[in-house]
């Protein structure tokens, strides 16, 4: 019953003047491109794929331009390799992405058939619960605003932890640099990413699984890549939380209008380490790398 009482005000929402925007089939192009100096040889590049991540994200259709040397998953992410012997000054890979997206922030909850929710399993489980590189939340230093949590009711311990992170830190803009919680939690400050990192450690130091996601955020203003948050609540599935934003006053919790396609749900990344979205490397000559994206509904 608990999950139940915890979606009724919900629906009330679901059901204020103008309603909610529908789910979105989204075309997607990423475009990348590498400059290379005279006398480069082997490039190897290796790129993020977007995932399958039923139901909240599922990829339609995939061009990849050119083919990859190969396509392949670790650690559940997926990947795509390319391998240029002699590249050219500019050379460029493009994927075209046709994605269909449901929300699953807690108005668009309302809409679903929660019937088909497939309980997390014993191995998930542990994996969005275990302390990390970067999500360190059973030190002394997380646990202090993590504590206060355990005191909640357990239908408020989401809505909690996202004003936890507000009341802790502070947006100073883009911070290139991976912190990791423990100094974020010192400096007090942080970005999308940082702010996601807190609220997964808290999350996760009282037993709710959490991950962090990587992505690109569409919305009125444009799109730009960004970081936000699924929480695991048992019998509804994974829910999207985007701690910065509603910080910032531009979104609420509880109904996310942007479109956020996710690339990898790994706060720690297999292949790539700390390099996100592609990581390249090659012999002679140095190599620069761009990349742009469009993103557009599809009728």
């Amino acid at each position: 019953m608990r999950r139940v009482l915890t979606l009724v005000p919900l629906a009330l929402a679901a059901c204020s003047p103008g309603g909610h925007p529908p789910d979105r089939f989204v075309r997607a192009t990423l475009e990348y491109t590498f400059t290379s100096e005279p006398g480069t040889k082997d490039l190897r590049v290796v790129l993020w794929l977007p995932p399958d991540l039923p139901p909240a994200q599922i990829v339609r259709d995939e061009v990849i331009n050119p083919k990859p040397v190969r396509t392949f998953e670790e650690g559940g992410v997926r990947y795509a390799e390319f391998f240029f012997a002699e590249p050219e000054a500019e050379t460029r890979v493009r994927i075209d992405l046709e994605v269909e997206l449901h929300r699953r922030d807690l108005i668009g909850l309302v809409d679903a058939d929660l019937s088909k929710v497939e309980p997390l399993s014993p191995e998930e489980r542990e994996r969005y619960l275990a302390v990390e590189p970067g999500l360190e939340h059973d030190h002394e230093r997380v646990r202090r605003l993590a504590d206060p949590l355990a005191d909640v009711d357990e239908d408020w311990r989401l809505q909690h932890g996202i004003q936890i992170v507000g009341d802790t830190l502070r947006y100073p803009g883009y911070i290139p640099l991976d912190q990791g919680v423990l100094e974020t939690c010192r400096r007090r400050s942080g970005d999308c990413s940082d702010y996601s990192d807190l609220l997964v450690c808290l999350y996760r130091a009282n037993g709710i699984p959490a991950r962090r996601l990587v992505g690109i955020l569409d919305d009125e203003r444009g799109s730009e890549m960004h970081s936000w948050v699924e929480a695991w609540i048992d019998g509804i599935g994974w829910f999207c939380i985007d701690p910065l934003l509603t910080d910032l006053g531009e979104v609420h919790n509880y109904a996310l209008m942007s479109t956020y396609l996710a690339f990898t749900t790994e706060r720690n990344d297999p292949v790539l380490g700390e390099w996100q979205f592609a990581k390249f490397d090659c012999l002679g000559g140095e190599v620069d790398f761009a990349w742009t994206w469009t993103i557009r509904s599809l009728e």
